[in-house]
C-alpha cells in the first residue's frame, strides 16, 4: 500500500504555510493459520490474537481453506464420500471470517480445489459429470473448469480448460492458471507444468516434471503478489513406477508409486520461463504438509511446518489432538530466515499472509 501525504495549510504571522500532515500507518499484515479449532491470527512479530471461529461444514470433512486479501472472507473446501459415487464429492463454502453460522455453499464438484483470490473474487476448480470412455469401469472427468465467484454480486463465471490440464495455482490478475498435464504409456508417466490463459485457453509449457514433482504429495505452493514466482517444494524420488490403468490420476486410476527415498527442496519457479532455482532455506518435513505464503508486498515469504505436540500427563484423555506450528519468516530469495511464532492448534487447513 502506498502512503500519501496530505497538504494542510495554516497561518503563521499572516503567511499561509503548507506542510505534509502525517498519514496513519496501515495496520501490519497478519498471518492467518486456519485450523480445525479456529482461525489463528498472528502478526509478523509473532503475537497471536484470540482465534476466530473455526470453519465448519455439517456432514463434511473440511480439507482446505484460504482467507481473502482484505481479511474479510474465508473460503474452504469440504469433502463428502457418498455411497455409490466414484470418489468423493467436494463442496466449496464461503463465509465472512467472524460469521460462523452464515456460510454459503457454492457448488458440488469432482476434484474440487481452491485456487485463490483476486480481490473479493474466489477462484476454484472442478470437474463436471463423470462418464466412462471405453475404459470399462474406469472413470475419467468429462471436463475440468475454473470458476470465479464474486462475493459482491454472488455471481459465478466459468472457464473451460484444455483436455487433461489440472489447474493448481492462480495468477494474481485472474487471467491465467498454472496447470499440470500428465500422459502415460502404461508403465511411466510424463508430466509438464504449464501456464494456461483462462479466456483463450492458450497453453505455454513451462518445464518437464518427469518423475519429479513440484509439490509432490504436498501441493501447497504459493504465488507471489506480482504473479512472477511460485514458491514451494520440489520432490525428487529415486525410483517411480506406474500403478493402475488408464490416464494418470486424477483423471484415471493410474498413480505413481515411489520408493520413499525422496529429496525435497524449497524452490522458486519463474511463471513466465519455467526456470527453477533452489533456495538456501532449511526445511524440515513435519507430519502435516508444509504451507507457504508471501507478504502482501512480495518482499518476504513465510513457511509453516508442523511438529508433533507431546501430550502432558495431566491432559484429559478426551483432549483434541493438537500440533505445534512453527512459522518461519525469510527474504524472497530464502535468506535471513528466522522463526517468528509457534502456535499450538488443531489440524491445519490453510496458511495466508494478509
Amino acid at each position: 500500500m502506498h502512503r500519501r501525504a496530505f497538504l494542510v495549510s495554516t497561518a503563521v504571522s499572516g503567511i499561509s504555510v503548507a506542510f505534509a500532515a502525517p498519514v496513519p500507518k496501515a495496520p501490519p499484515a497478519n498471518f492467518y493459520l486456519t485450523c480445525s479449532d479456529g482461525i489463528h491470527v498472528v502478526n509478523s512479530e509473532g503475537k497471536a490474537k484470540d482465534p476466530l471461529p473455526p470453519v465448519r461444514a455439517k456432514g463434511f470433512w473440511v480439507k482446505d481453506a484460504t482467507v481473502s486479501p482484505d481479511g474479510i472472507w474465508v473460503a474452504y473446501l469440504a469433502t463428502l464420500a457418498r455411497p455409490g459415487h466414484e470418489g468423493p464429492d467436494r463442496a466449496v463454502f464461503v463465509r465472512k471470517l467472524a460469521d460462523k453460522d452464515d456460510e454459503k455453499r457454492l457448488t458440488w464438484r469432482k476434484y474440487g480445489h481452491l485456487l485463490g483470490w483476486v480481490g473479493g473474487t474466489l477462484y476454484y476448480r472442478g470437474g463436471d459429470d463423470m462418464e466412462a470412455k471405453d475404459t470399462g469401469d474406469l472413470f475419467v472427468t468429462a471436463s475440468m473448469k475454473v470458476f470465479a465467484y464474486d462475493t459482491k454480486t454472488e455471481k459465478t463465471v466459468e472457464f473451460d480448460l484444455p483436455e487433461d490440464h489440472l489447474p493448481e495455482y492462480l495468477l494474481p490478475d485472474g487471467k491465467a492458471v498454472i496447470t499440470e498435464k500428465w500422459t502415460t504409456d502404461g508403465k511411466t508417466a510424463t508430466g509438464k507444468l504449464c501456464r494456461v490463459t483462462l479466456a483463450e485457453g492458450k497453453v505455454k509449457e513451462l518445464l518437464d516434471l518427469g518423475k519429479d514433482t513440484f509439490g509432490g504429495y504436498e501441493r501447497r505452493g504459493a504465488m507471489s503478489p506480482d504473479g512472477g514466482t511460485l514458491l514451494g517444494l520440489w520432490t525428487v524420488c529415486k525410483e517411480a513406477e506406474l500403478v493402475g490403468k488408464g490416464k494418470f490420476h486424477p483423471f484415471g486410476e493410474a498413480q505413481l508409486s515411489r520408493d520413499g527415498r525422496q529429496v525435497v527442496d524449497p524452490v522458486l519457479i519463474d511463471t513466465a520461463t519455467g526456470k527453477k532455482a533452489e533456495l538456501e532455506l532449511k526445511h524440515e518435513r513435519g507430519p502435516i504438509g508444509t504451507r507457504w505464503a508471501w507478504s502482501p508486498d512480495g518482499k518476504q515469504a513465510a513457511m509453516v511446518v508442523s511438529k508433533n505436540h507431546a501430550r502432558k500427563d495431566d491432559d484429559p484423555p478426551n483432549k483434541p489432538e493438537t500440533w505445534d506450528y512453527v512459522i518461519t519468516l525469510f527474504a524472497a530469495d530464502g535468506t535471513n530466515a528466522k522463526q517468528v511464532a509457534t502456535v499450538e492448534a488443531g489440524l491445519q487447513l490453510g496458511f495466508d499472509w494478509r
